[in-house]
């Protein structure tokens, strides 16, 4: 993208160079005739003639000054003839065809800066989606771990109960069964409290999760409307001049429904 705008401010700094060449070949030229019509004409020489001569005696003329002359006058006005008028409705013309592609360069510079902020919001929309993705699988992970973590004190509180406490020291088979069972549930009830400091670091983990997720879908919807609306203007305006039929927008992501963990039995 900055090298199709690099190459258009090449092209624009050529044609205004064009238009200025243009103006000062014309300029040269009208000053070159000006000077070539209004110089001045020298006067001949005409050599005096000499004392000792006779009036009756033939007298020698130089006609080189007037060869001089004569040919200088002839040499301009064949350069006069030569250099040739600047005609206005040319210019005019050149003029015009260069403002035309100005402004055509304009255009499409116009349409160039239009497609670059469209791929932005693109980029940015992408970057959220993605963004929101990662949020849901680091909450379904959490969730998960939840689910396991609470099967677990479920268990725990099951295994603590006086008949299962019971059964338990009767398969292990000891001489002091009141020892082993307060043994057995002191175990139980150790484990059971480092489970329920996990599942609380579990649950703020979640909800900060949820906070995250739900202001990055915010944040995706708000992005997703900014590039429909610029996809909008951009096809109204391409059928208002009529360059062809708007293309359609591209299908929005659906984001999936995070799945509900099911806790083992």
């Amino acid at each position: 993208m900055l090298a199709r705008t690099l190459k258009v401010a090449a092209l624009c700094a050529l044609v205004f160079s064009l238009v200025a060449g243009v103006f000062a070949v014309q300029t040269q030229r009208r000053r070159r005739t000006s000077r070539r019509t209004t110089s001045p004409v020298r006067p001949a020489y005409v050599p005096a003639p000499s004392p000792s001569a006779s009036p009756g005696d033939p007298s020698l003329v130089s006609t080189a000054d007037e060869q001089q002359e004569d040919a200088g006058s002839a040499r301009r006005s064949r350069d006069a003839r030569r250099s040739p008028t600047p005609d206005p409705e040319a210019t005019t013309r050149a003029v015009q065809q260069l403002s035309t592609q100005v402004t055509q360069l304009n255009k499409k510079v116009g349409d160039m800066e239009k497609q670059r902020r469209t791929d932005l919001i693109q980029e940015r929309l992408t970057r959220a989606e993605q963004r929101v993705e990662q949020l849901q699988s680091q909450l379904s992970d959490v969730m998960e771990k939840e689910a396991n973590l609470q099967a677990r004190v479920e268990q725990l509180d099951d295994a603590m109960r006086p008949e299962n406490l019971d059964r338990a020291v009767a398969t292990v088979g000891t001489f002091r069964p009141d020892e082993a069972r307060d043994a057995l549930r002191r175990q139980y009830d150790n484990e059971k409290k480092r489970v329920q400091a996990q599942l609380e670091v579990q649950n703020t983990r979640h909800q900060q999760l949820e906070k995250s997720l739900s202001d990055a879908t915010q944040l995706a919807d708000r992005v997703r409307a900014e590039l429909d609306d610029a996809m909008r203007r951009e096809a109204e305006t391409e059928g208002g001049t009529g360059n062809g039929a708007p293309n359609p927008p591209p299908p929005t992501p659906t984001v999936s429904p995070i799945p509900t963990p099911t806790p083992p039995m």
